[in-house]
């Protein structure tokens, strides 16, 4: 799938360390259309920028904490795509135990709340006295404490419904996908319309929808089902 992605125009090719990543062009769409309530905050047009490098840095680093902890554990030839849905850290969890996938998908939330964390010790609440700066650390600080407890939500693909389905494939071989696929299905038309009527939001309600037709669709092919992939999803 990787492969496929390489020559495709507009998009940004590049390597961290020895770590390939491929930025899409839809990745920016997207992150523009999330940067929508800042569109009427000063100074224009600059929290509508350092949102979409907020987003960038961030999920990027959330790929680079599954590519780490991988290779940690022997994962090679790992790379990184950014797109439309998010981050896909490709060959990140191959890896030869259970226990340590677990930890490879663990390891991306993780890394984006340790960011969290220092921020909030190097950058009190009086900031740093740079309108743009203070801008930029406050986004920083909103999308690694929000987005890695999403992520954390046990509905597939997210991390923690990759977490659940590799547990209970784990303890329970021949249950353990389909369970691992209803209990996705169910949260997420559960949380999709909570967060629906807290926030009204188009996004979301989509975003929660696609969840919910992805689990349905491994519902439907669970006969079928021959392995695991080797994504690892954030976004």
């Amino acid at each position: 799938m990787f492969a496929e992605t390489t020559n495709q125009p507009g998009q940004i090719s590049f390597h961290v360390g020895r770590t390939p990543v491929i930025v899409q062009p839809f990745f920016w769409l997207i992150t523009l259309l999330l940067a929508s309530s800042y569109f009427q905050e000063k100074p224009q047009p600059w929290p509508i920028v350092t949102w979409v490098l907020a987003c960038f840095g961030s999920i990027l680093l959330h790929e680079l904490g599954h590519v780490w902890m991988g290779s940690f554990f022997g994962a090679a030839g790992c790379r990184i795509l950014l797109s439309g849905m998010g981050g896909l850290a490709v060959g990140a969890t191959r890896c030869q135990f259970m226990w340590q996938r677990v930890l490879v998908y663990l390891a991306g939330p993780c890394i984006q709340l340790l960011l969290a964390c220092i921020l909030f010790f190097l950058f009190p609440e009086e900031g740093t006295g740079w309108i743009i700066s203070d801008i930029f650390i406050r986004q920083m600080m909103l999308i690694n404490i929000v987005w890695p407890v999403f992520n954390l939500l046990p509905i597939f693909p997210l991390d923690g419904g990759q977490i659940t389905r590799e547990i209970l494939h784990g303890y329970l071989p021949r249950l353990g996908e389909v369970i691992s696929a209803w209990s996705s299905l169910i949260i997420a038309v559960g949380v999709g319309i909570l967060v629906f009527q807290a926030t009204k939001s188009i996004y979301n309600a989509l975003l929660f929808g696609i969840f919910a037709v992805t689990n349905l669709q491994r519902i439907q092919n669970t006969s079928h089902e021959k392995g695991y992939g080797d994504s690892s999803w954030r976004h």
